[in-house]
């Protein structure tokens, strides 16, 4: 017989068994709906958030800090190993050793970012700004404000990322800095221009285009380090003064005291190290700028794109002004800005985790919202791992009742098959035609299965595309079950192997039959 005469003759024995047949399909189709509802669940969401992730701005930031250790290395002496040490132990103590000697002898510098480092990130692949996390105490000059307080003077200016879409959306009146000025532009918070005494929107268009100059310490002074005497441990400003210069003095006539050289030595690196600069005065400077926008606080959007800012620091102040030009500032002053960290913008959430593998072999600590993703790509991955298993469990049930039904029919058609044998049919075609049985079998349920799923995604899709916009307060851009070529495929040849499995058994029986004994069966 020919394959085309074994297929019609297997399409009809199963349609004059109805109700076996359509039993068989109930499982066949059960199972392949859940592989296949599983593997669109699973891409859809999948896709979803990582749409969602990429619309995040905040998502593509990551927030570098220093290492907090000390990059030089300790003398020889201070890391020596006895030679009787085994070499793996030996190599671990020194290492130890290093450690312990870089902690105690950590300087400020150890905790800052320097710019040379902002100019390493910038040129890191994929990397497209490097804001620094930057805070600069100042005080404002109020005497061309005739409105102004006497209380608005102290205040500090930090770094705004001007390109972010989120410092659009909080002004209030003006423009945000242009990179071609940023130089002179100046944007201040609406509390300050409040507090200055521009409450209106009409006053607040009166701000826009005003000068306004800030001091700042441009050269720290020997009472540099000695500051933290006054935030801890109170000790007036002045007094402060007068101890920077008692121990100028104190090392200049060293020689007159009785001290030991030893003791002489030890005075002079403490003033050295607390005393690094020539007067005992700091410098300061002055810097005009032009105000050229109002912003309202920073404040928190309730959606769920916003969540990956938790991970970044705010930028929050009443001065600020382009990042750009916070960094030619840090440049110009980069002992005396305080630089603790530097927040790196990539072009695409899928290229945080090279920056990020990057930015650490800078011997820098780097955080971002990556390590969210990874958790949500985990917890989707483990879902539908068990759902997976339970549509296997289904189809595997569905095979043994395939299997049983074939069984049953093999005994209910022996005498057909003995008939068949008899007029030139032979074991290998009977055997063919039990497997095309199963094959139909297998297909019409993964065909029934996939225009099931596809009406079922599409209902889906919707519904749940319209709860999760109302909880999350946003438009989640993403299909939610995403039905793919590949997937139905996999569906369609898992469920053709499985039924055809299940009737390789009775097949095999059926071929094994006597025609004459298969036709004396009654």
């Amino acid at each position: 017989m020919t394959w085309m005469d074994l297929w019609k003759l297997a399409a009809r024995n199963l349609q004059q068994r109805k109700l076996r047949v359509s039993l068989n399909l109930v499982g066949i189709v059960l199972g392949c709906t859940l592989v296949l509802m599983t593997a669109a669940g699973t891409a859809g969401v999948e896709t979803a958030f990582q749409v969602l992730f990429d619309s995040s701005e905040f998502a593509r930031e990551i927030e570098v800090r220093p290492s907090y250790g000390s990059h030089r290395q300790p003398p020889e002496s201070e890391i020596q190993v006895s030679e009787r040490i085994p070499p793996a132990r030996r190599q671990r103590l020194r290492e130890e050793l290093t450690k312990a000697w870089q902690n105690e002898n950590r300087t400020e510098f150890d905790y800052r970012i320097q710019p040379s480092q902002m100019d390493d990130l910038a040129r890191i692949p994929h990397v497209i700004r490097v804001v620094p996390d930057f805070y600069l105490g100042c005080t404002v000059d109020t005497s061309t404000w005739m409105r102004a307080q006497d209380d608005l003077s102290e205040t500090a200016v930090v770094a705004l990322d001007v390109e972010q879409s989120v410092a659009e959306r909080r002004l209030v009146a003006g423009r945000l800095a242009a990179t071609e000025s940023r130089q002179q532009d100046l944007m201040i918070s609406e509390l300050l221009a409040y507090q200055m005494g521009f409450a209106t929107d009409a006053e607040l268009q009166q701000v826009l285009g005003q000068p306004l100059t800030i001091r700042f310490r441009a050269q720290s002074g020997k009472m540099h380090s000695l500051n933290w005497l006054v935030s801890e441990q109170g000790v007036d400003y002045d007094l402060q003064t007068q101890l920077a210069g008692s121990i100028d003095k104190l090392v200049d006539n060293l020689d007159a005291t009785e001290l030991s050289e030893a003791e002489q030595m030890l005075i002079r690196r403490f003033a050295e190290a607390v005393l690094p600069s020539g007067g005992t005065q700091d410098v300061y400077q002055s810097r005009s700028f032009t105000i050229c926008g109002v912003l309202r606080s920073e404040g928190k959007d309730m959606n769920l794109s916003s969540m990956f800012r938790e991970f970044i620091g705010a930028t929050d102040a009443d001065l600020m002004i382009h990042h750009l030009a916070a960094r030619e500032l840090l440049r110009a002053q980069p002992d005396n800005t305080s630089l603790y960290g530097v927040k790196v913008v990539v072009d695409s959430t899928r290229n945080l985790r090279a920056a990020e593998e990057s930015i650490k072999q800078l011997d820098l600590n780097a955080h971002s919202a990556l390590w969210a993703w990874d958790r949500i790509e985990h917890q989707i991955q483990t879902v539908g791992t068990v759902i997976y298993a339970l549509a296997a469990a289904v189809l595997l049930m569905a095979a043994v009742g395939i299997s049983n039904t074939l069984f049953i029919s093999v005994v209910q058609r022996t005498k057909e098959f003995g008939i068949l044998k008899s007029v030139g049919m032979k074991d290998r075609d009977v055997l063919r035609l039990m497997l095309c049985e199963g094959v139909l079998l297998g297909a019409a349920g993964a065909l029934l299965a996939t225009l099931l799923s596809m009406l079922l995604a599409v209902c889906g899709r919707g519904l749940l595309s319209m709860y999760v916009n109302y909880r999350a307060n946003t438009d989640v851009q993403g299909v939610f079950f995403e039905l793919g070529p590949l997937s139905i495929a996999a569906t369609w040849a898992f469920a053709i192997a499985v039924s055809t499995l299940a009737s390789a058994l009775p097949a095999w029986r059926a071929s094994r039959l006597d025609p004459v004994v298969a036709m004396r069966q009654e």
